[in-house]
């Protein structure tokens, strides 16, 4: 065990007694009841006339998101502060690094993000796809919701847009304060092994798009081992909010 993990595990004694079986359980099961939620909704998009899509569906389902993982977060400080407040919850955020190292560290981040998602994500996704998942709901698939916008009328595409925008970039962070503020602090007993393992159980967690595990991984292991090593929530909050602000906003001018 490392000398920071010592330290935390004095300063939060609540730390200890996490197994792994148990934080696969925590990585996995929001993004199962996601998945379950999009497939039973799906039907009922298409009962009243709105064609179910990828971007449709997380309008929907990411309030969802938002609020569960939130509930649990604040249920869980309560439990440890007796009053709702994520204190000792939510850890990296004691001794952050300024915000011009941040600022450093995330645009480097972003440069490679962009070489991933741009360059190598569309010729990974397409091998993924046609090899292996296939079999896949149509509606799950990115192309789809560009290829039938004559589906929807104007206005609705804007509200989709900007619902949409606004739902992913909430997602995003709601979930780096529950994925890298909440379970990674709480995987020090592995070690080295604690991003690495964090990075993969949360792509998993991705039900609705398993084609693109490869490209998550490739793009997300130097973002969470910066995380890891700096214990920096704020780097993990800033970077995770801009990228999906972008794919809301990009979107949103595409269909405006």
């Amino acid at each position: 065990m490392t000398t920071s993990a010592i330290v935390r595990n004095v300063e939060y004694p609540h730390l200890k007694g996490f197994t792994l079986p148990g934080l696969i359980i925590l990585h996995l099961l929001p993004g199962a009841l996601l998945m379950l939620l999009m497939l039973l909704l799906a039907p009922q998009l298409k009962f009243i006339g709105l064609l179910p899509s990828l971007p449709v569906l997380f309008v929907f389902v990411a309030p969802l998101l938002v609020l569960g993982m939130l509930g649990f977060l604040y249920f869980k400080g309560r439990q440890y502060n007796g009053r709702l407040s994520l204190r000792g919850i939510v850890l990296y955020r004691d001794k952050p690094v300024n915000w011009w190292q941040t600022i450093g560290i995330a645009m480097l981040l972003f440069t490679w993000l962009a070489f991933i998602w741009y360059v190598c994500k569309p010729a990974l996704n397409r091998f993924f796809i046609t090899n292996f998942f296939s079999w896949m709901p149509n509606y799950l698939f990115d192309e789809q919701f560009m290829k039938n916008l004559s589906m929807y009328t104007p206005t609705t595409l804007r509200i989709l847009g900007v619902l949409f925008a606004i739902s992913i970039s909430l997602g995003g962070v709601v979930e780096e304060l529950y994925f890298r503020g909440y379970l990674l602090p709480r995987m020090e007993f592995l070690g080295g092994w604690a991003p690495a393992i964090n990075i993969l159980l949360f792509s998993l967690y991705h039900f609705w798009s398993p084609w693109e595990n490869l490209a998550r991984l490739l793009a997300m292991t130097p973002w969470i081992f910066a995380i890891w090593r700096t214990r920096n929530i704020y780097l993990a909050l800033l970077v995770h909010f801009v990228i999906n602000t972008f794919s809301g906003i990009s979107l949103l001018v595409m269909i405006w």
